[in-house]
């Protein structure tokens, strides 16, 4: 086991599969008191029983012209493959921090990140989850969301990041969840509690852990495997939605081309990103043109420009993203980052910070 498996699998043993049933009848799956009562008297509900019955509910694709199964494009399939593919390209490039998090320092590198991706993903499919499937993301680190979307998606799932901010209660965090129509929800310490109460007050059927969650399911028993490959429609099945948006695979791509096209970062670069203030399927593209690239993406997760400019001159970073807010501060505060780095702005740049940044020298530009 990886050093990454070690450390989200948690305390968790991880030995032999769970095969008994539990209280619910269903072998190896967590499901929330309220799911049957929710289920019955939701309108239009999905027929569950004839889905896991029968599989799939997405069709085979049908073979173009060419032979090709339409198909062949997904996320997963451009992401991973690029981060297989710099993995396999020695020991100093597998070994290459993928994703570093400064909220604990801790870092995934794309070795780790080939392995526990399509081996937690095929633990998804053998737990039941199917394409289509709505899956919450509820943790408090970009390494955990890294993990998780990734999984989710190369299952067949969609996922649904959530951030902190904004959710100060259960019944905040289940509202999301019922909108979205949620069937699984990952979360980690210190969201569990809440993740569980408002799982219970929802559609989630599945709640997956990293770290001791009591009551939800150890990421580490994904990391056995055993599901088989989903099928994605990448122009028709979903790669991930937020309120009032949904991005197909085919979406997903497109944005992807549209932010590495903005953020000019190669193999060998270090990319900062500050998460304040910058939409979720933003921080996610991010993260991913960092991986197409071979570059290291470090999260910064703390609001303020301290943490920022620190991470800055720790990293040796050559480009940082933020949000329109944290470019106002550091225009404010004339904080100089302390060594030569491109600023790029995730929404709107303020046209008086653009110019007070530009006083100083400072390169700024903008995703959009």
């Amino acid at each position: 086991m990886t050093s990454a498996e070690q450390d989200e699998a948690g305390d968790e043993p991880v030995d032999e599969p769970v095969d008994e049933p539990d209280a619910t009848g269903d072998a190896g799956h967590f499901y929330t008191p309220a799911y049957t009562f929710l289920r019955m008297w939701r309108p239009n509900h999905r027929p569950y029983g004839r889905t896991m019955q029968h599989g799939n509910r997405r069709p085979s694709p049908e073979p173009d012209s060419a032979g090709q199964a339409r198909c062949d494009s997904t996320v997963t399939s451009t992401v991973f493959g690029a981060v297989t593919a710099h993995a396999a390209r020695g020991a100093g490039r597998a070994d290459r921090a993928a994703l570093i998090d400064t909220t604990d320092g801790r870092a995934l590198t794309y070795a780790e990140l080939a392995a526990v991706v399509p081996t937690a993903a095929a633990g998804l499919a053998r737990r039941g989850v199917l394409t289509g499937d709505v899956a919450a993301v509820h943790v408090p680190c970009a390494r955990q969301l890294t993990l998780a979307v990734h999984a989710l998606t190369a299952a067949g799932a969609v996922p649904a990041p959530i951030p902190r901010a904004g959710i100060a209660s259960a019944d905040d965090l289940a509202e999301l969840l019922t909108a979205y129509d949620a069937r699984m929800l990952v979360t980690a310490p210190p969201l569990g509690r809440i993740a569980l109460d408002a799982a219970d007050r929802s559609y989630v059927r599945q709640v997956f852990a990293f770290g001791d969650v009591p009551g939800a399911t150890p990421f580490g028993e994904l990391l056995r495997g055993g599901g088989p490959p989903p099928r994605i429609d990448p122009r028709r099945d979903h790669a991930l939605i937020q309120p009032g948006l949904r991005l197909t695979h085919a979406d997903r791509l497109a944005e992807l081309d549209r932010l590495a096209a903005a953020v000019a970062v190669d193999a060998g670069d270090v990319l900062i990103g500050a998460a304040a203030g910058c939409p979720p399927a933003t921080w996610v593209g991010l993260i991913d043109v960092a991986l197409l690239r071979g570059a290291t993406f470090v999260a910064v997760g703390r609001p303020g420009t301290a943490p920022l400019l620190r991470a800055i001159e720790t990293y040796d970073a050559t480009l940082a993203i933020v949000a329109p807010v944290t470019l106002r501060t550091l225009a404010q505060e004339a904080a100089v980052p302390p060594r030569p780095v491109r600023l790029l702005v995730a929404g709107p740049a303020p046209r008086d910070a653009v110019r007070a940044c530009r006083d100083h020298d400072w390169s700024v530009g903008t995703l959009l």
